[in-house]
């Protein structure tokens, strides 16, 4: 099993030579996509959350992990590595809800409302992390121009 989904033996497989016609990573960009979280890389990505946040749909904001991280890091970061390392998530925290905020006091299409997402910290910590990753090898497989209206809109800062 892979942190990026199962293997599957009925799954078409890429055509080598239209892989050959793109971008690949190098075999030590390979390995940094290889490198397993630990228990460090958890509490400094939950320490990242900023604060104040309004709480997830877990009830809790970043502040809490913050200060009783003395208490709560260990199993913290026990459930997040091991989602990481299983690619397996308890429901529970595979949860994101999405509200739409109106812009105007009497909006009238949904574009004029703005979406806002909520989602639980644990599952905040665990994309996170996800990124950091993905964020060492974007520039090997995305070109600049491809990327460009990405990092204008903060796509890879938002996480």
């Amino acid at each position: 099993m892979s942190l990026f989904g199962d293997t599957h033996p009925n799954k078409l497989c890429a055509r080598q030579e239209i892989m050959e016609c793109g971008r690949v990573l190098t075999e030590e960009r390979r390995r940094l996509m290889e490198w397993d979280f630990t228990q460090e890389d958890v509490r400094r990505g939950m320490l990242s959350i900023p604060y104040p946040k309004s709480p997830g749909l877990d009830g809790f904001n970043s502040f809490l992990f913050k200060k009783h991280w003395d208490i709560v890091g260990d199993e913290v970061a026990q459930v997040v590595l091991e989602v990481l390392g299983t690619g397996k998530i308890l429901k529970e925290i595979n949860v994101t809800s999405v509200t739409l905020i109106p812009k105007s006091i009497c909006p009238h299409q949904v574009m004029d409302c703005r979406p806002v997402e909520c989602c639980g910290l644990i599952y905040k910590c665990i994309t996170k992390l996800i990124a950091k990753k993905l964020n060492r090898v974007f520039p090997d497989v995305i070109s600049y121009i491809t990327r460009k209206p990405l990092l204008k809109v903060g796509v890879f800062s938002k996480i």
